[in-house]
């Protein structure tokens, strides 16, 4: 190859690397809206500093579909449905909230199960409690990473002037019991003036505008495309296991749900939650905990290819709520009332999980609000 030649496609290769960076940086400034499968992933870039989603937004989208089909790359099995996603001026999952007027009397604190992932504003379990009870219900939660301990806690009450009421703490069974260190550990909400810091504003924007580009998202979901088992391997489906309900109907689950049914016998330390019930006493709180349980200790009854080894000991989650009652800590738990109710819907062709979803669906979020509101242990 001659020198002009080679000259020429080096400026080529320049021209493309160099129009690739304008396109990559003019994009970063495009809202992640029209990219997003569901609200989860547009509204966590540019979070509040001291919210887990974008302050004062809303999301619309009519095609969203579950995390699991996204995750092991199985559109086939998505479910599609509407998701309206609205927040409040801290970043938090609340719509139509008028702060110098609206009384709060419970906290929900916890993941994306109580934040209500896939589901509609009416439908989360903020919106259904506080229909059901008739008080105020500020949904406070984050992210599985985010620090739900005590100065998170009162950082929200504080900010809210809730002065006396129920924190309602949501534990889920795939994660470990929270100790001593992560309830207590977390002093960087101590201030409110914090969440207004402009040097926080500044690096989670920062942090958002480098971390998260739209171009490759979008070169992505092309790879994602090719690779559909049928061009190329479907190299995404590791995380995800397919199984089939009894009535033939295919059904997803994370993957890694299968590894904590083997963890029932994993030790139950619940000193953590005793520590942060009197805490949260001091200040007239009063702290319940809602054990919530997998998709796939629901289900596990009702599969009709499920080869994995049967506990014969008393399932985890019950072992958590007897030892929080033996320290005088409310409890509320899921796990018996939902088997039940999923196999009694499950003869109407009705489910309380989605089925190409990790999360519990509309039907399942009421019934949680009916087991809290029935066992009265909210006043």
């Amino acid at each position: 190859m001659s020198f002009s030649n080679r000259w020429r496609l080096a400026r080529i290769i320049s021209l493309i690397i160099a129009t690739a960076f304008v396109v990559d940086f003019t994009a970063r400034f495009i809202p992640l809206d029209w990219l997003s499968f569901r609200a989860w992933e547009a509204l966590v870039r540019y979070h509040a500093p001291c919210g887990p989603f974008r302050a004062n937004a809303f999301y619309e989208n009519h095609l969203s579909y579950g995390d699991l089909s996204s995750l092991g790359n199985l559109p086939h099995y998505r479910q599609y449905r509407q998701e309206i996603f609205s927040t409040d001026s801290f970043g938090f999952r609340n719509s139509d909230l008028n702060y110098s007027r609206a009384k709060f009397e419970i906290l929900l604190v916890g993941d994306s199960f109580v934040v209500g992932a896939g589901l509609n504003d009416n439908e989360t379990l903020a919106a259904k409690l506080e229909r059901s009870i008739g008080v105020g219900v500020y949904n406070g939660a984050g992210q599985d990473t985010d620090p739900q301990g005590l100065e998170h806690i009162l950082s929200l009450a504080n900010r809210l002037n809730i002065t006396k009421g129920t924190v309602i703490y949501e534990y889920y069974q795939r994660h470990n019991l929270p100790g001593h260190e992560y309830l207590f550990g977390d002093t960087s909400l101590k201030e409110h003036s914090s969440c207004q810091n402009w040097k926080n504003r500044f690096s989670i924007w920062y942090e958002g505008f480098i971390e998260i580009s739209p171009l490759q998202i979008l070169a992505q979901r092309v790879f994602k495309k090719l690779h559909n088992d049928s061009i190329l391997p479907n190299t995404f489906k590791s995380e995800v296991v397919v199984k089939t309900l009894t009535n033939g109907e295919p059904i997803l689950f994370y993957r890694q749900d299968f590894k904590t049914s083997r963890l029932e016998r994993r030790p139950v330390d619940v000193s953590g939650f005793k520590a942060l019930a009197a805490e949260l006493e001091k200040h007239n709180l009063r702290l319940v905990i809602l054990l919530v349980p997998t998709k796939y200790t629901v289900y596990r009854p009702l599969l009709r290819d499920d080869d994995s080894e049967r506990a014969d000991q008393t399932p985890y989650l019950d072992r958590v709520e007897k030892a929080l009652k033996e320290v005088h800590v409310p409890v509320i738990n899921l796990l018996n009332v939902f088997r039940k109710k999923a196999q009694e819907d499950y003869q109407k062709n009705l489910y309380i999980y989605w089925r190409d979803d990790t999360h519990w669906n509309a039907r399942g979020v009421e019934l949680a609000a009916e087991e809290i509101s029935s066992q009265r242990v909210i006043h």
